[in-house]
């Protein structure tokens, strides 16, 4: 792996934007994503030119909790959990969504607001070496939701940040309860999403399907588990990593 990293180093050539541990942290992110220096490398591009083109996502403002009282509250929501230790039965990291607690009128919060907190979540799991080297399922609960918890923009924003650029491996997305309008909606965008991705989302006909992907006594107690999830002790397990995080890529603004 490590003369992989050099091979990287020499297609980025001087001068390098952090220090070189973190710098070479940030390789091996998309290395684990890809051991090929040359695609780790184009994901790498495709990341910096969709960053400077979405700069809402990550920059503008600075995707800093402690600093965006909206991302901060969005998050601590819970419409978005990534439970420390769960895992599938591959070894993939879990992100669990329950679109129903996205109250965008009661938060006034934007598509974009959305979008930003999943990105915040996404790179909490790009930290960790499961996320890195086994990828990551998404579990999609969507008991309770109605239309004014969705936007048409958020799977726009969402899919060229997610799909193409994260040097982040979406091994499976599982879909419980999904309601009549939502699967008019993702019928009517199923165009956005690249075959392979499309290949690996399920619609589940109940909840005991996802016991044959996550074991069921590992999932929190609402899906039948016995993990207890605390949103914001998750949270600041996960915030002790950003200071690093919101700078793991490698970025040549010049």
């Amino acid at each position: 792996m490590d003369s992989l990293v050099s091979q990287i180093k020499e297609k980025l050539g001087p001068p390098f934007s952090l220090n070189e541990k973190a710098h070479d942290e940030n390789i091996l992110k998309f290395l684990n994503w890809k051991p090929d220096a040359s695609r780790a490398f184009e994901r790498m591009e495709s990341f910096e030119k969709w960053r400077l083109s979405c700069s809402y996502a990550f920059d503008a403002p600075p995707l800093l909790a402690s600093s965006d009282p909206l991302l901060e509250k969005l998050l601590k929501a819970g419409i978005v959990l990534a439970p420390k230790d769960l895992r599938s039965k591959d070894g993939c990291c879990v992100l669990i969504t329950r679109l129903r607690l996205n109250s965008m009128s009661e938060n006034k919060s934007r598509p974009e607001d959305f979008a930003r907190m999943v990105f915040y979540m996404a790179d909490r799991v790009l930290e960790t070496a499961n996320g890195q080297k086994n990828g990551l399922i998404i579990f999609h609960d969507l008991s309770g939701l109605r239309l004014s918890n969705l936007d048409i923009k958020i799977p726009k924003l969402l899919l060229p940040g997610l799909v193409g650029t994260f040097p982040l491996k979406i091994q499976g997305v599982y879909v419980l309860k999904a309601p009549w309008f939502f699967k008019q909606m993702f019928k009517g965008l199923q165009f956005l999403f690249p075959s392979k991705l499309k290949s690996r989302i399920y619609f589940l006909k109940d909840l005991t399907e996802i016991y044959n992907i996550i074991e069921r006594n590992e999932l929190p107690q609402e899906y039948g588990g016995t993990y207890v999830h605390h949103q914001v002790s998750s949270l600041l397990w996960h915030s002790h990593t950003f200071v690093q995080a919101t700078n793991i890529f490698v970025e040549r603004m010049g």
